[in-house]
């Protein structure tokens, strides 16, 4: 079995998790702390339809995501189309 992490540079845990209801769904999200004590966005989660965690991709993370960690959603989504 492989394992793999992400690793961020900057940031460090410990990590917390904790979970947003947007839109009729639940969506679940790790993060830690820069050094300067800024909340960073670590992975989203939704469960799937076996009940597990999925992650999920980041162009797929809902609107609500923007305001909780405006500097890592700007970083993973963009509203423009790649290569514009």
């Amino acid at each position: 079995m492989v394992l793999a992490y992400s690793i961020i540079p900057g940031v460090m845990g410990p990590y917390c998790s904790s979970s947003l209801y947007w839109n009729d769904a639940y969506y679940y999200y790790v993060y830690g702390k820069e050094s300067s004590g800024s909340r960073r966005l670590v992975e989203v989660f939704q469960v799937d339809c076996i009940g597990e965690l999925e992650p999920m991709l980041s162009f797929r993370y809902p609107p609500p995501f923007r305001e909780l960690f405006p500097e890592d959603y700007a970083l993973l989504y963009s509203e423009a189309p790649a290569g514009k």
